[in-house]
């Protein structure tokens, strides 16, 4: 396997200028699924968080949740977890990963935030509550 130039390593692998470059396609399936939103900061966001900085793993069920405190009252997070090959197809198109928002289309009824809350819904000890439709 040809050893990929350092400047491959710091573009984004879905970028069009990687393809046009590159031609190396899109990459390879990981078996991980991780979804990335920023909002505004939850009222029970813990004022003492160590340098704005939330975080949980379950390392058995190999899931995580990161949410980090940003100015004006905002937050950004991202949660990752294994999901299997043969539900790829859920996760969306080369479009729909490199969008960020939480809204549902035609194509994608169920939503993208929906998996990703079903993914995390069975999480001991997570504490997070206030978003999307399971916000209790």
């Amino acid at each position: 396997m040809a050893k990929k130039p350092k400047s491959a390593m710091i573009d984004g692998n879905l970028s069009a200028v990687r393809q046009q470059m590159l031609g190396d396609g899109l990459p390879r399936f990981a078996g991980v699924a991780v979804w990335r939103a920023n909002g505004m900061r939850p009222d029970f966001w813990p004022a003492d968080a160590p340098s704005g900085l939330l975080n949980w793993t379950d390392e058995e069920e190999k899931r995580m949740l990161t949410m980090y405190a940003l100015s004006g009252n905002k937050l950004t997070w991202m949660a990752a977890t294994v999901w299997p090959s043969h539900k790829q197809d859920q996760l969306g198109s080369r479009r729909d990963i490199a969008q960020s928002d939480d809204t549902t289309t035609s194509a994608d009824p169920g939503g993208r935030r929906n998996r990703c809350l079903e993914a995390l819904s069975d999480a001991k000890g997570l504490g997070v509550r206030g978003f999307g439709p399971r916000a209790q």
